[in-house]
Order: structure tokens, then sequence, then C-alpha cells
């Protein structure tokens, strides 16, 4: 856990080899005690709540975690739409 030399792709994090992991994970769940905290996944906006460490470099290794997550805001951020519209928009409407 420490500060990456690669970035994150948009690849990376629809592949789950972002580095990025949820906090639950054990090393996360120490790193937040060490801090006073508890796991903040599911309890806030994708901004505040994904600000771990990183697991791993970028592209190197696999973790099941927040990369779609971290990928829809994008989506929705490119667009200027909710992610929510965006799909309805340019996905569910389409095949309506």
């Amino acid at each position: 856990m420490r500060e990456a030399k690669e970035k994150i792709t948009a690849g990376s994090l629809i592949t789950h080899t972002s580095g990025l992991a949820y906090d639950f994970h054990p090393g996360l769940l120490q790193w937040r005690q060490s801090r006073g905290e508890g796991p903040q996944a599911m309890r806030g906006t994708i901004p505040e709540v994904f600000t771990t460490p990183l697991l791993c470099e970028p592209g190197t290794g696999w973790q099941y975690g927040p990369g779609h997550d971290v990928a829809g805001l994008m989506v929705a951020r490119a667009n200027d739409y909710t992610l929510e519209e965006y799909m309805r928009r340019n996905i569910f409407d389409v095949w309506a």
C-alpha cells in the first residue's frame, strides 16, 4: 500500500485490475482501523468512500472492488447526466 507509479485506466477499472478494493478487504480494514475509522463502503459518495490506498500497482493484480462504481461515475460526469439517466437514454429506452 504505497503511492502508485502507473495510472489507473478505464480498462483496469472494469477488469478489476486497478488496485482499488472495497474497504472490507482485511488490509484496508486494518488501514481504516489505524485511522480510527470503520468501513466506509456503501456509506457515502464514490469520491468520499474510495480514498483508500491501492492494494497493488494498477494493472498488476486482480481484486474485486469498486472499479465499476468509479467507471460509472466517469460516464456520468463525461455526459453531464446521472448514470441512471445516461443508461436510460442510451441503453434502456433504445431497446424499449
